[in-house]
């Protein structure tokens, strides 16, 4: 018989504790962070993050293939931000419209499988005919454009959720909060050794199976980011 594990909010020093093993997920395969402070790295991930969002707002060519489309079809579109970084919009070739969508109505974004160097964002409610298809899937041309863009996303995603307090509701919130943190930073940092799907999932599974199911509020963020691997 299956123990029922209740949820119990995260204790401060247990999330502390799961912030530095976080941090120290798969250490070997990155040497050249060994001598680096968490400020040093931190300040890293703000600069990837900023080139990022200067690409997106440039603009950046992908592939789309519709959930709609029962053929797998692609089309080639346009992913950018808005110039305050608050909305993702699509161009399409054929469209003259704009279909928008923003930051604050994703609650996750899913690495795909095939095709490679693929994502689907997750919303958090239906939306209107003029924003981007739910479980539509985006292909970029190569690891890096993947790469940017699923941190700019993530990191403006954790910013504007924060401006407008849509924030989680629990009592260990700012506990999850910290090791999110760690998680992320993480995860981008082995996504230039591993591929990001990979890295995504050797960080959240490094986070033990305990408190992954006891606290809510930590396995919502853990979530946010998911990786075709990714546990239930």
């Amino acid at each position: 018989m299956t123990t029922q594990v209740l949820p119990l909010p995260l204790h401060p020093r247990r999330a502390q504790q799961l912030f530095q093993d976080a941090l120290l997920t798969d250490y070997e395969l990155t040497p050249q962070l060994s001598d680096k402070s968490l400020p040093q790295r931190l300040l890293e991930l703000q600069r990837l993050n900023l080139i990022g969002i200067q690409d997106a707002k440039r603009g950046t060519r992908f592939q789309r293939i519709r959930a709609s489309n029962p053929h797998n079809e692609s089309e080639e579109v346009t992913l950018m931000l808005t110039t305050d970084g608050s909305t993702i919009q699509v161009k399409t070739e054929t469209n003259a419209g704009i279909e928008s969508l923003p930051l604050v109505k994703i609650k996750g974004i899913t690495l795909q499988e095939t095709p490679l160097n693929s994502f689907s964002l997750q919303l958090d409610d239906p939306v209107d005919g003029n924003s981007v298809g739910v479980g539509d899937i985006f292909v970029a041309s190569n690891a890096d454009t993947l790469n940017r863009w699923v941190v700019a996303l993530t990191c403006g995603v954790n910013a504007f959720q924060q401006h407008q307090a849509t924030q989680l509701n629990y009592r260990d919130t700012k506990q999850a909060d910290l090791v999110w943190q760690a998680v992320r930073l993480r995860i981008f940092e082995l996504a230039g050794v591993l591929g990001m799907p990979t890295a995504i999932d050797h960080v959240t599974r490094a986070i033990p199976e305990q408190d992954y199911r006891q606290s809510e509020a930590l396995r919502r963020r853990l979530k946010f980011l998911q990786s075709y691997t990714d546990r239930s």
